[in-house]
């Protein structure tokens, strides 16, 4: 018997109201839900902050995902955590994704558990595969409205590819914020993040290691040559999650070949069973693309994994603004030039506005569109963190003339902004499909 796979999404229902004595207790509202399948037999994870619990919020629902974070202010997850589904039920010949959600209905945290006293960072632009097919396709990425910042970040298997068994192993590390058991249907056990070490592969498309999975007609009915599968131990609300490389992992490098996509409940519904994963290396463009998009707006030189030529760091010497890695070079003497944070100080040249220290290109209001003329600077600005910093007339040139706008880049407990909010625990489980395949 083939085990059975399918999509799961863990959601909580949640209602405003008032009266709660303490809505940010666990008591109030126990670990939030999750998207796709939680770590079975795994232990809670205070440590890997490069695992990454994702929040999405649509309407009267919370539910959850987990993701990787490949950069600063770049994650990986699956799809179906941040686009809605034609149908719960996952068909490789005919499921489709139908729309992608805002990115301000989506939160990030690399809190140990997700509760609503918890951080988040805010999501500012999603990033998909142009095909709406859900197997294969089943990839997002996250650009961050704010940098997490660690000593060390995730490594998608690009080049060499995941098939390079000198230098990796067959045998993969999950961590992520799902149930421990299928049997968990209120995911009263969502929310903390878990790991689960030397889990095997079973098989990997056209690897000779393994038994080539596409000659069996029934694989070829679950997933696609841009996925591969993996063991057992994933459960709802680790979708998303990555599959890490055992033998870096146990170097203390973080290399992952791709995001959970789905997975499996075993006959009698009491064990997470299989996990079908979408690769990295399948997506090498769109995964390199973003990643340098990614860079740009948080002023920092792209991973080594991208193979880009790096943008100049603040101080560096440059000739122009995209030289930098800020997109901002400037002078404070009119001989020698240097990459600078842009600021009250460094201010972007027209047609730019100043986000998380770097100059992004903005659209012109109409007033500035009749006059021909910027803004005035802003009297105030607020930073990264959260500390406001007097502006004064910028003494610089080859740089100026924009405002710079005030970004709030980081959100506390998004489902109760404006004051008390009570939830209810009702939970709205779009429960794993548990069909039987011969």
């Amino acid at each position: 018997m083939r085990k059975p796979l399918a999509m799961g999404l863990l959601g909580l229902g949640w209602a405003a109201g008032c009266g709660s004595s303490d809505p940010s207790s666990k008591s109030a509202f126990g670990p939030l839900g999750s998207e796709s399948s939680a770590i079975q037999d795994g232990t809670a994870d205070t440590t890997h902050q490069f695992a990454v619990g994702i929040v999405q919020m649509t309407n009267q629902t919370v539910a959850f995902c987990s993701g990787v974070l490949l950069a600063p202010n770049l994650v990986a997850t699956a799809r179906h955590c941040v686009s809605q589904l034609q149908s719960p039920q996952i068909d490789c010949t005919s499921s489709a994704f139908v729309s992608t959600y805002p990115p301000t209905d989506i939160f990030v945290t690399t809190d140990p558990t997700i509760t609503m006293s918890g951080h988040f960072v805010t999501v500012a632009s999603i990033h998909v595969p142009p095909q709406t097919t859900v197997c294969g396709n089943d990839i997002a990425l996250l650009i961050l409205s704010k940098s997490i910042q660690l000593p060390q970040y995730v490594t998608p298997t690009i080049t060499p590819p995941m098939t390079d068994h000198q230098l990796y192993t067959t045998a993969t590390t999950a961590i992520g914020y799902g149930v421990d058991t299928p049997l968990d249907t209120m995911g009263t056990s969502a929310g903390t993040r878990r790991i689960k070490q030397d889990v095997n592969l079973v098989c990997i498309p056209n690897d000779t290691t393994f038994p080539n999975c596409l000659l069996d007609p029934t694989w070829l009915q679950f997933a696609t040559v841009n996925e591969f599968e993996g063991g057992d131990g994933t459960c709802d609300g680790d979708s998303g999650s990555g599959a890490y490389d055992q033998g870096s992992f146990d170097k203390g490098n973080w290399v992952a070949f791709g995001v959970l996509s789905r997975g499996g409940v075993s006959p009698e519904g009491g064990t997470c069973m299989g996990s079908i994963y979408t690769r990295f290396d399948a997506w090498a463009s769109l995964l390199i693309e973003t990643a340098n998009q990614a860079a740009k707006l948080g002023g920092y030189a792209p991973p080594s994994w991208t193979g880009s030529s790096a943008c100049l760091a603040n101080a560096g010497v440059c000739l122009q603004d995209s030289d930098c890695c800020s997109v901002n070079c400037v002078s404070h003497d009119n001989v020698t030039f240097a990459c600078s944070a842009c600021d009250a100080n460094n201010p972007c040249n027209t047609g730019f506005g100043c986000q998380g220290g770097v100059c992004v290109a903005t659209a012109p209001s109409s007033a500035e569109a009749d006059s021909g003329s910027a803004p005035a600077p802003a009297s105030r600005i607020e930073g990264d963190s959260g500390n406001e910093a007097a502006a004064s007339p910028s003494a610089s040139t080859g740089a100026g003339g924009c405002a710079i706008a005030a970004v709030g880049l980081e959100a506390r407990a998004p489902w109760s902004a404006g004051g008390a909010v009570a939830l209810a625990m009702t939970a709205l489980v779009r429960a794993r499909r548990k069909a039987r395949r011969a």
